[in-house]
């Protein structure tokens, strides 16, 4: 989860639901092999979201977000996403609450808290049963495209959307970033 802290003093945080970056270990869990890291822990050459077999059909062949897809695969299964969702927002307002104090005193160093902002990305994990893990939170993530080109349209709606926050940029919708077609003709 793309989260910007725009203020300190007052604190402010905006979490982006335009979507979600979701990233998959690349084996199998079952049956686990602590010996096997790749089982467990998500590194830079994770399984992306178009290559999980049961969500495939909805981010490649709909054209669904991967929160959409992510969403139309557990409603499909019966369960509600809301909840979880509301769960993963708690964990970022607690995670952010538990360090207000020290996020003020290093933002002391750049005046008075008001003009102030930073981007986090929040990762956390998720059991069978949609419980919330909060894992790290990582400042200034990675936004390069450049190992999973599909991510840019992603990355690109944050930076849009954060520069908007903070008074530099217009927010973007989803259809004003695809690339167009342009014909070329030959005279």
């Amino acid at each position: 989860m793309y989260v910007v802290i725009t203020s300190v003093d007052p604190l402010r945080l905006y979490v982006y639901k335009g979507d979600v970056l979701f990233r998959f270990c690349p084996v199998k869990y079952y049956p686990f092999d602590p010996e096997i890291l790749d089982k467990y822990v998500v590194g830079d050459d994770y399984l992306p979201i178009w290559s999980v077999p049961s969500l495939k059909k909805y981010y490649t062949e709909l054209g669904f977000s991967m929160k959409d897809s992510f969403d139309a695969y557990i409603k499909e299964r019966g369960k509600n996403p809301t909840d979880m969702w509301e769960r993963v927002y708690d964990a970022i307002r607690e995670v952010v609450l538990m360090k207000e104090m020290q996020i003020r005193e290093v933002s002391k160093r750049f005046g008075n808290g008001r003009n102030f902002f930073e981007l986090v990305r929040f990762d956390l994990a998720l059991d069978a049963d949609l419980n919330v893990y909060m894992m790290e939170a990582n400042m200034s993530p990675n936004l390069s495209s450049a190992h999973y080109p599909p991510n840019q349209l992603l990355y690109e709606q944050v930076i849009f959307n954060m520069f908007a926050l903070v008074g530099i940029g217009k927010r973007t919708k989803r259809e004003s970033l695809k690339i167009r077609q342009v014909k070329r003709i030959k005279i």
